[in-house]
């Protein structure tokens, strides 16, 4: 039907779980995002913080609402070079969202790009969509240390990343199925 009676329907649903867990109000907005997507089969992206494993935490948490894992991608999971923890993520089905290249402070591009290499020669390319995160100004990283050194880029990840991937050995075709048909198939 729609966002309220304006016809908009959403392409997909976001919410957030961060280093704390299921604290808060978190576990009511999750249950609330499954309960929509289960309704309207819209897909789910999940904000998570990779040092805390809680992607695992917030796809368990949608999945025994009844969202489809192969609905739902695990945002910032290449904040981590942890093999273990992303694998345990992508043997759900659900997609990891390694989208953050270029912000340094949280995991730098060369750690990124090994893990990267090394998930999509175990298998995992199908289940793996990129981005950079840098699509808008964040007033909290004004001035804070944290974020010294970031410098958002649109097309660092087309520029810098995707030749670095290609002379690591990823082919062309893994490179349109993570930028174009893994993100086709997430939106379908």
């Amino acid at each position: 039907e729609g966002i309220g009676n304006t016809g908009v329907k959403a392409a997909f649903l976001k919410c957030a779980i961060d280093r704390h867990g299921l604290v808060g109000d978190v576990p009511r907005i999750l249950s609330l995002v499954a309960a929509a997507a289960v309704e309207t089969d819209a897909p789910v992206m999940v904000h998570t913080y990779a040092p805390t494993h809680s992607g695992l935490v917030a796809l368990d948490a949608l999945v025994r609402e009844g969202v489809d894992p192969r609905r739902v991608v695990v945002a910032h999971a290449g904040d981590s070079n942890d093999l273990d923890y992303l694998r345990a993520i992508a043997d759900t089905g659900a997609s990891l969202g390694c989208d953050r290249f270029n912000i340094e402070h949280f995991n730098p591009d060369e750690d990124r790009i090994r893990t990267l290499v090394a998930l999509v020669e175990a298998g995992y390319v199908d289940r793996i969509h990129l981005g950079h995160d840098a699509a808008t100004f964040h007033d909290f990283m004004v001035g804070n240390p944290l974020f010294a050194d970031e410098h958002p880029d649109y097309l660092h990840l087309s520029t810098r990343i995707l030749p670095r991937l290609l002379a690591a050995g990823l082919t062309q075709e893994q490179l349109d199925e993570m930028l174009v048909e893994n993100p086709r198939r997430f939106f379908a």
